[in-house]
């Protein structure tokens, strides 16, 4: 790389990290807290589908093994109610 090439770059990723200050230089305590909030109900947003996934096969799962057992209905729920 060439002496310009290698300043190009620098003044880019100097650029970059700028932008990112700039955002943050005028947020007072309550723009911190309220993005730190946004953040974790994004986290959790994003998580709450695998969760109900999660819990809807198990649910499935304890469906399909008590049909297999041929059980009664108490044993039937009993194994939804674990589940769940």
């Amino acid at each position: 790389m060439d002496e310009t090439e290698t300043q190009k770059v620098e003044m880019r990723r100097k650029e970059r990290a700028s932008n990112t200050i700039i955002i943050l230089r005028y947020a007072d305590w309550i723009d911190i807290v309220l993005m730190l909030m946004g953040a974790l109900g994004a986290i959790g947003d994003g998580m709450s589908t695998n969760i109900l996934l999660l819990f809807a096969s198990r649910i499935m799962n304890s469906l399909g093994y008590s049909n297999k057992q041929q059980s009664t209905n108490k044993t039937y729920m009993a194994e939804v109610e674990k589940v769940s």
